[in-house]
């Protein structure tokens, strides 16, 4: 021990950083940001890096992801979405690169421009999973040659074109 006392500082630098394992530390979080591709976690400056959420037309883009969340604690522009057992990851909801127009297939609202993914029924037994193109004017209509939706759940109107169910 006092032989390393003794030691210059430049020369114990640089034998602590020949020490150090390659890499770094395997519990350091990286410094990518929200929506940045991924691989791991630990790219990630949140710890976070989810697959599939944009699973229409880029199931296989793995993406980072914001911090922990649970129920509305993520904020506007962001929802909470549950992975694994137990967690949850505050997630953009423009984070998709590529954002669907209305009417097209969708399985998630993130894909959607409008940021709302509708089951439509369109027929006996036969539901369609498609993007609004907006919201239902303050009476509830749209335009002409868009179809109105009521969401059951809050009431909320939306507008879709009118041939999705063709």
């Amino acid at each position: 021990m006092r032989k390393w006392l003794l030691l210059p500082w430049r020369i114990k630098a640089l034998l602590l950083i020949a020490l150090l394992p390659l890499g770094g530390c395997a519990d350091e979080t990286g410094s990518a940001a929200t929506g940045t591709p991924c691989s791991a976690g630990n790219e990630c400056a949140s710890g976070v890096c989810l697959g599939n959420l944009c699973p229409t037309a880029l199931p296989s883009l793995n993406l980072c992801v914001g911090a922990g969340c649970s129920g509305g604690s993520c904020g506007a522009g962001y929802e909470c979405v549950a992975y694994g057992a137990g967690q949850a990851a505050c997630v953009p909801l423009d984070i998709c690169p590529a954002q669907l127009a209305g009417g097209a297939a969708c399985q998630a609202g993130r894909e959607c421009e409008a940021n709302v993914c509708i089951a439509a029924p369109c027929g006996k037994d036969i539901i369609r999973e498609i993007c609004i193109a907006g919201a239902c004017n303050a009476e509830g209509e749209c335009a002409e040659g868009e179809l109105a939706w009521e969401d059951d759940e809050d009431g909320s109107c939306y507008c879709t074109p009118g041939d999705i169910c063709d």
